[in-house]
């Protein structure tokens, strides 16, 4: 698989740039308020198989994951104020979520900026 491939290779190459690796990716795309059904379950499956992939090479590598995909039922950015006017990107309030998780994974790495 190329995006397998390519992933592995960025991997590496960070390895070798950095003293420590912190990988991440989108949430779960189909729970961005723009997309209706199913075109929503589509995207949030999509989102699953590529989450899959990162976490497997992450691990092979050694590279730190930051996970921040949640399924709807977990969904942080349900309530108001989350999501920008364009109903797919985030706001202030909604990076701001992902940063805490971000520094959470970072911490218990015990990566230090």
């Amino acid at each position: 698989h190329e995006f397998t491939a390519s992933l592995t290779s960025v991997f590496a190459k960070a390895k070798k740039a950095g003293k420590s690796v912190v990988a991440l990716h989108s949430g779960n795309i189909g729970l961005a308020p723009m997309f209706p059904w199913p075109v929503s379950n589509i995207l949030t499956a999509r989102t699953r198989t590529y989450r899959q992939v990162y976490q497997r090479i992450a691990a092979e590598q050694g590279v730190v994951y930051v996970d921040l995909f949640e399924e709807a039922e977990n969904d942080p950015f349900r309530g108001p104020g989350y999501y920008a006017s364009d109903h797919l990107h985030l706001t202030a309030k909604g990076y701001g979520y992902w940063y805490d998780e971000i520094r959470k994974t970072m911490d218990r790495a015990g990566i230090r900026l």
